[in-house]
């Protein structure tokens, strides 16, 4: 990973930060209610997203379009583009499980797993694995799910899980589609 200048630190360390209360937010909202309410919630925020998407692209609110443009990645199809593809990824398990302990630890893995080691390796990654992901950032987030994880489950499935989810991001597929998805499958295996 190349080191990030000071102005792309601070974006990246606003968007992860984002990215964390989002998934803590969406923790909370499942665990106060159903999974079917949880995916009519979801719903209305992609639905949002998408209108406030095209809100910001007529430039109808320039506050709203300095705030995604501070987190917007050059790579990135239109603004707030992750955070979208974020919600639907969470969205994505409730249509094949029913437990919401389940959903909630996929939703946790992506939040804190993801999060952290993004940020440790951009920050401090010099040992590179594949696919920009390093040994630093890896384990970071390793570290970081766990101690997430071990809050709400016994040690051993804890480390297991944050393994997994550990091992689920190296895979080359967006992390916000296959760490919700595969450590909720991985959850309702293990629990």
């Amino acid at each position: 990973m190349n080191k990030l200048s000071p102005p792309e630190w601070h974006r990246e360390l606003t968007r992860k930060s984002i990215h964390i209360g989002l998934g803590l937010f969406l923790t909370i909202i499942l665990s106060l209610t159903s999974v079917s309410m949880f995916q009519f919630f979801l719903t209305g925020i992609l639905v949002a997203g998408v209108f406030l998407a095209i809100i910001t692209h007529a430039r109808i609110f320039p506050i709203l379009e300095d705030v995604l443009t501070e987190v917007h990645r050059p790579k990135e199809l239109f603004p707030g583009e992750s955070a979208f593809v974020f919600v639907l990824g969470v969205l994505l398990p409730t249509f094949f499980f029913t437990d919401p302990f389940v959903i909630i630890l996929g939703i946790l893995g992506l939040t804190f797993q993801d999060g952290f080691s993004t940020l440790v390796g951009k920050k401090y990654g010099r040992i590179h694995l594949r696919h920009n992901k390093t040994v630093e950032g890896s384990l970071a987030g390793l570290v970081a799910a766990f101690v997430v994880f071990l809050a709400l489950i016994p040690i051993e499935q804890a480390f297991l899980l944050a393994l997994f989810v550990t091992l689920v991001e190296l895979i080359p597929l967006n992390d916000s589609f296959s760490i919700p998805a595969f450590t909720s499958l991985a959850a309702s295996m293990l629990l």
